[in-house]
């Protein structure tokens, strides 16, 4: 797949484009930037020498007074050979331009960058004429919305509610600093907006199809506030940023420039009007949306397993089923939306426990799953053992107490003021010790390390682990009985009362989701014991053939409530779907996830193409074995990132003939048949008389047939090997 790039040419002052064109290179002027970038840079890329500046009179079209960003195209060449050492690229240059092809607005400023609009492209590198009446009418939108001048007071207004803010607020240097890039990515123009439940919860970049507060089109960093100022984390698909940049960046003055310097993602020019939005924008919408068009909940299975074999992204899917139950979206919308946030969001709900995660294997049991009895000791070194709860009681009990908290109570807590209440609850535990009291009056002191995990100091001098999931459900209830003797977390819940709101209207019951992965690789029978009733449709709680039962531990009454999803996955080249307990698959949904060779669309390995290459090897094993026993697409996604003949040696070697051994049981002709000969494999004959020297002649049949086979590595260095798959 060829790539569009521009790269500057300027080296403290120097412009080496002469020198570039001559000896037929570019290269990176930093020994210690964009080398990953430059890495990534393929033969047969395209790519151009340009320089920015800024300019505001005799423009071409009416600009309204506003500075307008320029980009001189000085050559375009075509990439001839990577050096991979960050820095040189062997060039064909095609064309230099005399005078510079000036490309307005769209403009890059970052020493090396990839193109992504097709438009820009086509201007650069195939002589398209950039328009410039959507020019003109981008400037004029842009200079009408600066007319009204922004002031402190109402940007930072738009973050009041955001937790650690008042860190902004009370210090005149973090203020300044922030204010200064709020104004900046207003102007741009890009969004600001804040999503609650996401952390950190701060969001910029284009945000203009919102259909609810965790929807976003594009985002360009995620934004955080603590005691030290302001901090960032870049989208790792924002490609402004190199790779070296990811992570979490502390917000500086010269950290702000850099932010000035590249063309980070502007939004499209027919917003109407052309500003960027704040979050006070977003409220507004969502207020109009939910009262205008109020969507449809979409039908869920309350069980699905996702199903097929190895390799097919099953787990990774579970992201997307678990978002489309939680944020009520079709999983269409969601498989268009950027990764990186919905994994944000996804962790975020993890956090909350909204989302638990589990893996099953043959150890696993019902004391893990449901409840069972482990040794404890108290405070006074004293040996208990008491009933605790496994994995899937939790997620129940949780989500019984949404329903109470929800359906029983006059006004019910809202969601982001618990979670504001223990954000800053654990932001002021890592700086110092917080005091609470008991019910009995006994004293905790209350400290947080660097991950956000609580732990209590006792009057006895013992240091306990604190459950954030209790003190959440203590808030949530407004009880004051205690429960799981969990009486430390319910003094911090007691003492954050005052930090929650509560709304007037009932909120709607939110969804749980468990996801089981390798749910097959279990004993089923015994790790859900009782259960594997209890969690049909109509078994649930509030159905009309509604269930419980008396778990054999605790002796409570159990049953499983409405809300709670459950989302499974099984490797179908395991164990078939008829060795599935019958009781199970009659309970769950399957989802077959297939091999996907068009995600390998236009990845290639020196001209070989690899999703016609993975479509002839699956062909040939459906029908040397069947199509359980498929390989999955999954194993050949790095190459759309390193499209090497390194990289694919790596994935034949490890993953690709390993596999098809367990599939074949080791039956290397059968292996060799789907390689289709093609070199990998070798076969030897057996010199009987060698290695066994005193059989008796009765038995030479046996060995006529028999062979050994060995992976040859050289052959795995030459790509005629791997086009040798899918061609005579």
């Amino acid at each position: 797949m060829m790539n569009f790039w521009v790269a500057g040419a300027d080296w403290d002052g120097e412009d080496k484009t002469p020198e570039f064109i001559e000896k037929g290179i570019w290269q990176n002027g930093y020994t210690d930037k964009y080398l990953d970038r430059v890495n990534a840079i393929q033969a047969g890329d395209r790519i151009a020498i340009k320089a920015i500046y800024g300019q505001k009179y005799n423009m071409p079209f009416n600009n309204y007074g506003c500075l307008v960003s320029c980009m001189k195209v000085k050559a375009i060449g075509t990439v001839k050979k990577n050096l991979n050492d960050g820095r040189t690229l062997e060039v064909e240059w095609e064309q230099q331009f005399e005078p510079e092809k000036i490309i307005y607005f769209y403009t890059y400023r970052q020493t090396i960058t990839r193109i992504k609009r097709k438009d820009v492209q086509d201007c650069i590198f195939s002589g398209h004429t950039q328009d410039l009446t959507e020019l003109e009418n981008l400037y004029k939108k842009r200079s009408e919305s600066r007319k009204e001048k922004l002031t402190d007071e109402f940007i930072l207004k738009q973050f009041k509610n955001v937790p650690n803010f008042n860190h902004i607020e009370q210090n005149t240097e973090h203020r300044k600093l922030f204010l200064e890039l709020a104004r900046y990515i207003h102007e741009t123009p890009m969004d600001w907006w804040v999503a609650p439940s996401e952390r950190p919860p701060v969001r910029f970049g284009t945000n203009n199809k919102f259909n609810g507060r965790n929807s976003t089109v594009s985002y360009v960093a995620a934004v955080g506030f603590d005691q030290d100022g302001t901090f960032y984390i870049p989208n790792e698909n924002e490609s402004e940023f190199s790779i070296d940049e990811l992570g979490t960046i502390r917000l500086t003055a010269s950290k702000l420039e850099e932010l000035k310097s590249m063309s980070l993602n502007k939004m499209e020019t027919d917003r109407d009007p052309f500003v960027g939005y704040w979050p006070e924008n977003y409220n507004i919408i969502d207020i109009i949306e939910t009262n205008m068009n109020p969507s449809e909940q979409i039908k869920q299975p309350l069980n699905r397993i996702l199903f097929g074999a190895a390799g097919t992204g099953k787990t990774y899917h579970t992201i997307n089923h678990a978002l489309s139950i939680i944020e009520n979206k079709p999983l269409e919308i969601l498989e268009q939306e950027d990764r990186t946030a919905q994994k944000l969001r996804f962790d975020q709900y993890k956090e909350q426990g909204q989302i638990k995660f589990v893996t099953f294997h043959q150890s696993f049991s019902y004391e893990d799953f449901v409840e069972g009895i482990r040794a404890e000791t108290d405070d006074n070194g004293q040996l208990s053992y008491d009933v605790k709860a496994g994995v899937f009681k939790e997620i129940c009990e949780d989500a019984q107490i949404e329903i109470d908290a929800k359906q029983n109570n006059v006004s019910a807590p809202i969601e982001a003021s618990i979670n504001s209440a223990i954000d800053q609850l654990i932001t002021q535990a890592k700086t110092e010790e917080m005091i609470f009291h008991t019910k009995r009056g006994a004293e905790i002191k209350v400290s947080s390390n660097s991950a956000g995990t609580l732990f209590a100091l006792t009057s006895t001098g013992s240091n306990i682990t604190l459950s954030i999931r209790h003190i959440r459900n203590y808030l949530k209830t407004q009880s004051d009985i205690i429960v799981d003797q969990k009486s430390y977390e319910w003094a911090i819940a007691n003492s954050l009362r005052s930090e929650v709101e509560y709304a007037k209207s009932i909120e709607k019951v939110k969804p749980y989701v468990l996801i089981i992965d390798e749910i097959n690789r279990g004993n089923i029978s015994r790790i859900f014991g009782e259960l594997i009733t209890l969690i049909e449709d109509s078994k649930r709680q509030g159905a009309d053939d509604a269930l419980s039962v008396t778990l054999p531990y605790s002796k409570d009454d159990f049953s499983v409530p409405d809300n709670v999803y459950i989302i499974g996955t099984m490797n179908s080249s395991d164990r078939s779907l008829t060795g599935l307990d019958i009781a199970l698959r009659r309970r769950f949904t399957f989802i077959e996830m297939p091999p996907k060779p068009e995600f390998l669309t236009g990845v290639e390995v020196m001209g070989l193409d690899i999703r016609k290459l993975l479509e002839v090897i699956n062909q040939r094993i459906e029908v040397l074995l069947d199509r359980d026993h498929c390989i999955g697409h999954a194993n050949f996604m790095t190459l759309q990132k390193d499209p090497s003949l390194t990289n694919l040696a790596q994935i034949f070697k490890q993953k690709i003939i390993p596999q098809l051994q367990e599939y074949f049981f080791d039956d290397w002709s059968k292996i060799n048949m789907v390689l289709n000969a093609n070199g990998m494999l070798r076969s030897n004959g057996i010199d009987k008389s060698v290695l066994f020297p005193n059989v008796a002649h009765e038995s030479e049949s046996y060995f006529e047939e028999q062979k050994t086979w060995e992976v040859v590595d050289d052959v795995f260095n030459s790509i005629e090997s791997f086009t040798k798959i899918i061609k005579h």
